[in-house]
Parts: structure tokens; sequence; C-alpha cells
């Protein structure tokens, strides 16, 4: 090797290795922007994003968090709603704000399991587009019939099904929710037929059921409790893991048919825009754990049927996981659509 060709090759190692310096560099000035940002924030109000109309479950479920966390974080939590088309338009809406954690979203089971596969064209990818922030609560649903049904209990659905022409009328609150995917594995199970009759939302089938227009529905429990105490439905199957206090002679669905994918109930998660900073994210989570902790809280909670579900971050990914894995390959098995 000539000199030339030595010093070439030294001069090629020194700019390599300053390359590297000034790339190492621009990490540690990134990292300590945005953990300096993390220290700074919050400094003004946040954005909570609820994809449900002011006044619902999923609404109060939100807002008992928002004003348990927003003290916590020193700035007020704002809920926004934005109701319709399956979430779709609230989803739009986080996605569209900074990834600043300025602008948080209330996720449910639906938005991360169900909802991006009932479009010819997937509208968000949850994976992509959420980052979790912590896990807030889970809840039962509740499987009814109206007040002078003939349906006395869950054992006589399947009979009853085939006796009747053109199957039971079986309410949900929405094509695609999850109580429509709830009644077709039930079908399936059961070998029962049953008429989907599609509501906008649960509201409306709870009026129906009541007036015996309908055979069967399901609802959350915080929707279905009140009208069983009056009286205007007939609870026959708690999908949940364990008999409700309030109904302790209603069976869980795995008492009567062995169906442990209906026992996982709904749940509610807080979420981010993908990109916020680790450190915002683990704040947020942070105070959750407080809050989820907190005696008035879980009292509001509990009044609400609702079961606080503390963990970590991960854990949102974990439940989605998991219903991802159950409800995707069942809405493109049914064709279920709603473009």
């Amino acid at each position: 090797m000539n000199v030339s060709m030595q010093v070439k090759g030294q001069q090629e190692w020194v700019w390599g290795v300053l390359q590297g310096g000034i790339a190492a560099l621009g990490c540690v000035a990134a990292l300590s922007s945005a953990q300096a940002q993390a220290a700074d924030w919050p400094q003004k109000p946040i954005r909570l994003i609820v994809p449900a109309t002011a006044g619902g479950g999923s609404d109060s479920i939100a807002r008992m968090w928002a004003d348990c966390i927003g003290p916590k974080l020193g700035q007020p939590v704002v809920v926004e709603n934005r109701g319709g088309a399956f979430g779709i338009p609230a989803i739009q809406a986080l996605k569209q704000g900074a990834a600043d954690g300025y602008t948080l979203f209330f996720a449910g089971m639906s938005h991360y399991a169900i909802t991006p596969y009932i479009y010819a064209k997937q509208p968000y990818f949850p994976e992509k587009d959420f980052a979790p922030v912590s896990l807030l609560v889970t809840a039962p649903y509740i499987l009814a019939t109206g007040p002078k049904s003939k349906i006395g209990a869950f054992s006589d659905i399947a009979k009853l099904s085939q006796q009747t022409s053109g199957g039971l009328n079986f309410g949900s609150p929405g094509n695609g929710s999850p109580a429509h995917l709830m009644q077709a594995i039930l079908s399936e199970r059961l070998q029962a037929r049953f008429m989907h009759v599609p509501f906008q939302g649960e509201p409306a089938g709870i009026t129906s059921l009541a007036g015996d227009q309908i055979d069967l529905m399901l609802f959350v429990a915080s929707t279905a409790l009140p009208q069983v105490v009056a009286g205007k439905i007939k609870p026959l199957a708690v999908f949940g893991e364990k008999r409700m206090a309030e109904l302790p002679d209603v069976p869980t669905i795995n008492e009567v048919l062995h169906a442990p994918e209906l026992s996982h109930g709904s749940w509610g998660a807080i979420v981010a825009k993908s990109g916020t900073p680790a450190a915002i994210v683990n704040q947020v989570h942070e105070k959750t754990q407080q809050c989820l902790k907190d005696p008035a809280l879980l009292k509001r909670y509990d009044a609400a049927k609702q079961v606080v579900v503390p963990g970590a971050v991960e854990d949102v990914r974990k439940f989605a996981e998991r219903d991802t894995a159950l409800w995707k390959p069942l809405v493109q098995r049914l064709g279920i659509r709603n473009d």
C-alpha cells in the first residue's frame, strides 16, 4: 500500500468516526429535547376525544377518569364527544392532532378488535395509529328478554328459536357491534335461529325489548341493570367471568354454555396518538394508576357497574390482541360490512 492510499484510508476512517459522532450527538439532542418536553408537560388543557354522544355509558366512564386525573396532572382534561360511524370520526380527530400528549382518546374493545375490519378499505390501523396508555375498566354484558316473553330461562332459547317462524328476533346496538358478534357465536353454539335486528345504539333496543317487540338482546351491565330492577326486561345470563352481586340467581354464560370467549366483557382504555413521547405516556399511565386506587373514583365506577383494571401500559395491547384474534376472523367469516 503506498503512502497516498494510507492517507486516504485514514481520512475516510476519521470522517466515519466524525459522522458517527455527529449522529450520536443528534440522538442525544433529540432525546434531551423529548425529555425536556415531557418534563414541562402539561402546560395547557388536555383534550380527551370520546367516540360517543354525551350522556352515554362510554361518555360517563371517560368523564369520571377525566375528573380524577385532571387535578393530578395539574391541567383540566376536557372531554370532546364525537359520536357516530363506529368511532371513525373520533379516531380521525386523534390522528389529525399532534403526537404531544395533548390529545388523548377513549378506546373500547370494538375500536381495536372489530371496527377496523368491517370496512372493505381499512380506515385505520390500531397497532400503528394508537399508543396505548392504560386500561381503565371492564364490564360484563347481560343477555335479556322481554317481560312477557315465552323465554323463561337460557335453556329455552334454542328450542323456541326452532319453533318460531324465521327464528327469534335478536337485537343489537348496530351491525358489527360486539353484541352482534356475540349473537353470531351464540347462534352457532346453540344451533339456534336468530333474525338480527340492528338498532342505533342500546336505548332504542331497550325500548323495543321492554315492549316485547324483539325477543332477545345483549346490553352492557350499566344499561341493563336499571331496566331489570324496574321489571322492564328479564335477565337470562351474565356474559362475564362471575355472577353479579345484583343478580345472584342469574347464571354466567359459562354455567349454561361453555363459551369462555363470551365472558371477556367490554373494556375501555386511554390511548394517545402513535409517536407520543414515552415519558408523557408513562406520566399519564402513572397518574391513571393512582386514579384507579382513588376511593372516590372507585365508588363512581362501582355504581356504574365497571370493574377497574390496574396494570401495565402493555396490558392494553394484550387485551387488544386477545380480542382481535377472536373477532377479526368472525367478522371476515360472516362477511360483516359497514361500507
